[in-house]
Order: structure tokens, then C-alpha cells, then sequence
């Protein structure tokens, strides 16, 4: 099995997706690092409309890597990863947003005309839309093609290790911050407690 840390995210129009779920089948599956194996999560009632997976050494807002959704005619198996262009993202509501990542398999000579989210028809979105539902339990929120202006790849090209690093270090300069502005219970008042004790 490959080391998912050593994989990249890619770039903004080409990203590295890691497949854990394959095209046409109904079983959710989420890859678990520590013991390198797939693990069944659920079983829908539709099949995934596309190859799915997410983009490695990512992280969105709720600090797990950025799902994907790699739309391709071809079959791609669990466990490899593929190149793919974003054309989309489609929203689901929540506490906290929960974004999957609408993207093509670069390649794939049936789909390198479609460039943007938005030009599938109504069927094709209304497929995603339920299918999205279905896997996340939540409500859809909307679509966001390429050229919405509010349209922006969520995902920060750094690993979470270092993120969860640069915290630890922020809380260590405001821990010794707060020490300095602690008064000194030696100074002052100390000597004077002292002085006014009765003399003999």
C-alpha cells in the first residue's frame, strides 16, 4: 500500500485525488491510515455517479482533507490515484459547510469539453445533488460552477501536521505571555507586612 503522506495535492487545475470509492458502486468506503485498509462505512440505495475519493495532505474547514468527485467515463479502481480538473463545487448546509469537490478525470477525451459545473443539464445536477445527500446526510445548499464569482478550490496546500504545529506554537508564545504579566509576590507589599509588625 502507498504512504499517503508522501502524496501531493497537485495544483489548482490539476489535482491529485486518492480513490476510495469506485464509479457504479453503492458501497461508501473511507480509507483508514493507520491500519492501511478500506473500511466500509455505509451501503446507499444509488450508485456513485463517479469515482470518489479525496485530495491528499488538505485540509477544509473542519480539518479533514477535501472530498472530490472525479466525473469520468472510464472505471478507475480504489486505491490509485488520478489527475483531476475542478470544474465545481457543490455544497451541503451544516454547522459547518461540508464542500465536495466537482472535478474531471484529466484525459478522459468524452469529457475535456466540459469546463464548468454549471453547463451539466438539470438531470445530471439534480443526480449529484441527491446522490451528495444521500452519502453526507445533509441538506444540499448550492452549486458553485468555475465562473461563479464566489467559487474558490477550499482547500489550503499545506499539510496538517505543520497547521497542527504552527498552533501549538502560537499557544506556547501566549502561554509565556500571560507568565510575564503575572505580579511578582516578592516585590512591594512584601516588606511592608514586615515593617509594621509591633516592636518588642
Amino acid at each position: 500500500m502507498m504512504e499517503i503522506n508522501k502524496l501531493q495535492p497537485g495544483s489548482s487545475d490539476k489535482i491529485n485525488v486518492f480513490i476510495t470509492s469506485e464509479k457504479g458502486s453503492k458501497s461508501y468506503c473511507e480509507f483508514d491510515e493507520k491500519s492501511e485498509a478500506f473500511i466500509l462505512k455505509k451501503v446507499l440505495s444509488q450508485p456513485f455517479p463517479g469515482s470518489y475519493g479525496f485530495i491528499p495532505k488538505t485540509h477544509h474547514i473542519d480539518a479533514e482533507p477535501l472530498d472530490a468527485l472525479v466525473l469520468t467515463v472510464e472505471h478507475l479502481e480504489q486505491g490509485i490515484v488520478v489527475q483531476a480538473r475542478p470544474i465545481g463545487l457543490i455544497r451541503l448546509k451544516g454547522t459547518i459547510p461540508d464542500d465536495v469537490l466537482i472535478t474531471v478525470l484529466i484525459g478522459d477525451k468524452m469529457l475535456e469539453k466540459t469546463q464548468d459545473l454549471l453547463t451539466l443539464n438539470e438531470e445530471e445536477l439534480e443526480e449529484l445533488k441527491n446522490f451528495l445527500e444521500e452519502l453526507k446526510g445533509k441538506k444540499f445548499q448550492d452549486f458553485f460552477g468555475t465562473n461563479h464569482n464566489n467559487f474558490n478550490i477550499p482547500f489550503i496546500l499545506i499539510d496538517i501536521i505543520f497547521f497542527y504545529l504552527i498552533l501549538c506554537l502560537l499557544a506556547f508564545i501566549f502561554k509565556g505571555r500571560k507568565k510575564e504579566n503575572v505580579p511578582n509576590s516578592n516585590s512591594g507589599g512584601g516588606d511592608t507586612s514586615i515593617s509594621n509588625q509591633t516592636q518588642p
